[in-house]
């Protein structure tokens, strides 16, 4: 008896939860997390990495952001700047 109520019950719930979501939907809520960095960050942050002298972690804090940040919104981050083809951490570590 009470596994066919509680059944009965989370299929309510599971409707519920659907339409609330398809409401949302219709207003333009998609239910994403809003990007960290913006277009205009990203044209800051490209402009900057074109700069030898700065480093991802200096533009990284520029933005508010982490370096791991960065480089999720900019892949090439991870050899920009770097001679011979090593990453920023393999810099930091001969020093």
């Amino acid at each position: 008896m009470f596994g066919a109520l509680a059944e009965f019950e989370r299929s309510l719930i599971r409707e519920r939860t659907q339409a609330g979501l398809a409401a949302a939907r219709r207003i333009g809520r998609t239910g994403e997390r809003p990007p960290k960095l913006t277009e205009d960050d990203l044209e800051a942050a490209r402009a900057l990495l074109a700069n030898p002298d700065i480093g991802v972690t200096q533009i990284a804090h520029r933005l508010g952001v982490s370096p791991e940040t960065l480089y999720r919104y900019i892949p090439a981050a991870r050899t920009a700047n770097a001679p011979d083809g090593c990453s920023e951490s393999d810099r930091n570590r001969n020093r």
